[in-house]
């Protein structure tokens, strides 16, 4: 298939709605996330984290993975270790998380998520994105290359001709 997954930016509070449109997403055939944008929201309103957990908690087969997205790069570490081994708890998705880097802790936000145990991460070439962007995809390359013990050739990823 040329296209396997259909990714959903939704507000927390309009979780309702990313399941329906999730739910008809999958009756033809695609996997589904739901990115939960606002993520300074839901640590600040248990409610709605109580909200959001129950609805994906019904809605299992409707949503392949759920990330959580620090949409202002807001969040400190300590609070995305928190909230997100928690939702790891509570919800039967598999857990994502995507970092902003407006205060420039998309590293270590990225890398608290990973210590909470979540089943992927993300990031850009460059960390081009909104804002102050998003994890730059080259500095988690370098970190897991360091600590993992893989040898990654970065000068590899560069199509010489391409660049001006």
């Amino acid at each position: 298939n040329l296209i396997e997954l259909i990714r959903f930016a939704i507000a927390p509070e309009r979780i309702q709605f990313g399941i329906d449109l999730a739910k008809e997403v999958k009756r033809a055939g695609f996997n589904v996330t739901l990115n939960i944008m606002y993520l300074h929201k839901i640590i600040n309103d248990s409610s709605l984290f109580e909200k959001l957990c129950g609805a994906l908690k019904d809605e299992a087969e409707a949503v392949d993975y759920v990330y959580f997205v620090d949409s202002y790069g807001s969040c400190l570490p300590d609070q995305i270790r928190t909230i997100l081994a928690h939702a790891k708890q509570r919800i039967p998705q598999k857990i994502g998380f995507h970092g902003h880097d407006n205060i420039s802790l998309a590293f270590a936000n990225t890398m608290a998520a990973v210590e909470a145990g979540v089943d992927i991460v993300d990031g850009t070439i460059l960390g081009m994105g909104r804002g102050a962007g998003n994890l730059r995809t080259e500095l988690m390359a370098a970190y897991i290359a360091k600590h993992r013990d893989v040898l990654i050739d970065f000068t590899a990823v560069i199509d010489r001709k391409s660049v001006v």
